[in-house]
């Protein structure tokens, strides 16, 4: 059985706040892996990982400080 899509339901009421919500954890979980790879000194990858993340959400303040 297929699960559906995100999409399919994107005319539906409660998809909006849910779709918020994984749209923020993916945010930080991109800002987290780019943290990670800081540390681990893999500065060219988290260079490009942040600019490309920074470049879809430019106001977010923690992309930024990274």
């Amino acid at each position: 059985m297929d699960r559906p899509g995100v999409r399919e339901f994107s005319a539906e009421t409660w998809a909006g706040p849910e779709a918020a919500r994984l749209a923020e954890l993916h945010a930080a979980a991109i800002e987290d892996h780019a943290v990670a790879l800081i540390i681990a000194r893999r500065w060219a990858e988290a260079i490009a990982e942040l600019k490309a993340h920074v470049s879809m959400n430019p106001l977010r303040d923690r992309a930024w400080a990274c």
